[in-house]
């Protein structure tokens, strides 16, 4: 709280390797302490712990969605990325704030095999079952960029743009505004600044992979060859 000098902290909580409690004597112990019956029931009590002491301070806190449990108290944002949508519904109705990143489309890190530059400008952060009173707890939408498999900074920028200039877009342009032929014609004067300031992007059939490719989508997910050159 000190280095960061905001009153938003997000403190993860998704992917985590649960078996190892089961190896845990300590974790074990504290299962019997506080009457759980699953290994499970640690993470909303660990979550508990940390919510309450960051709120005392008037901190915000934001988990991954995969961390919504019942037995969670205090205040949290969520952040979606995959899984339980309906959970997420109710977390809404029920008790607050929701960050949209949505796996399929605004992971970054992903081929444009996997997410073309359409699929990008597609994504609409507000749930369509989402009744409207309601729609004020989307906060918007976070595009990710995850680096295990990003070799230098010129193939990030390949990977980030143009798909970033369409998620600026759909964050703040209403739904029945959007119109992703208007976007695209709109996009060349985007990439010519780009050019001026030396940022790489990928081009406009790379952005567009073959029906092939799209098939084929989820075993890009590692590494493409091509591209970022």
């Amino acid at each position: 709280m000190d280095i960061f000098p905001f009153n938003i902290i997000h403190i993860g909580g998704d992917e985590v390797l649960k078996n190892r409690w089961r190896e845990c004597p300590n974790c074990q112990l504290r299962l019997e302490e506080e009457g759980f019956k699953d290994v499970g029931d640690l993470q909303a009590y660990f979550t508990n712990r940390i919510t309450n002491f960051l709120n005392s301070f008037r901190q915000k806190v934001i988990c991954w969605n995969v961390k919504l449990n019942k037995n969670l108290v205090g205040e949290i944002i969520l952040q979606y990325w995959l899984h339980g949508k309906k959970n997420i519904l109710n977390h809404i109705k029920e008790r607050g704030d929701v960050i949209m990143s949505n796996f399929k489309y605004t992971y970054l890190d992903h081929t444009y095999s996997f997410t073309p530059l359409k699929l990008a400008y597609k994504f609409e952060p507000v749930p369509r079952k989402l009744e409207k009173k309601y729609h004020k707890h989307i906060l918007g939408l976070e595009a990710l960029m995850w680096g295990e498999y990003i070799p230098d900074i010129k193939r990030l920028e390949w990977q980030t743009f143009p798909r970033l200039i369409a998620f600026a877009e759909i964050g703040w342009t209403p739904k029945d505004k959007k119109n992703y032929r208007s976007f695209h014609e709109r996009l060349d004067e985007f990439l010519k600044r780009l050019d001026t300031i030396g940022i790489n992007y990928a081009n406009s059939k790379e952005v567009k992979p073959n029906v092939l490719k799209r098939l084929f989508k989820v075993f890009t997910l590692p590494n493409e060859k091509k591209g970022g050159t």
